[in-house]
């Protein structure tokens, strides 16, 4: 190429489309999250970004009242802390403890003694 000014509108343009594509489907995202907030209501079951999760007790303009079971355990979180709308019970993620760790090697221990002993 022989003029700079053709080469510079390519590299303009090869950086300028991809940035625009971003930041339209991050827009979209962040009006899709801030509906999905604002039509929240008691009753529906959430997770928020600690990974607790929760049923809605009460709404307020910036923060949400939500019981945890299984004491019933309320808290206000903020409504940013929401990640998502648990619809289905499937959709909760098993979370496997330490305290499932500890339980399961004791109980491999026990059948290992008891087999060495017969």
């Amino acid at each position: 190429m022989e003029n700079p000014t053709v080469f510079i509108l390519i590299a303009m343009a090869v950086m300028l489309i991809p940035s625009l594509f971003m930041g339209r489907s991050q827009k979209k995202q962040q009006q899709q999250r801030q509906y999905m907030l604002d039509n929240l209501e008691a009753g529906d079951k959430v997770i928020t970004s600690g990974g607790f999760t929760g049923v809605i007790d009460r709404v307020s303009d910036a923060s949400f009242i939500i019981r945890f079971s299984p004491d019933s355990l309320r808290l206000e979180v903020a409504k940013e802390a929401v990640i998502r709308k648990v619809e289905d019970e499937d959709e909760i993620p098993e979370l496997e403890t330490e305290y499932d760790y500890i339980i399961d090697d004791d109980d491999d221990d026990d059948a290992e003694g008891e087999q060495e002993e017969q």
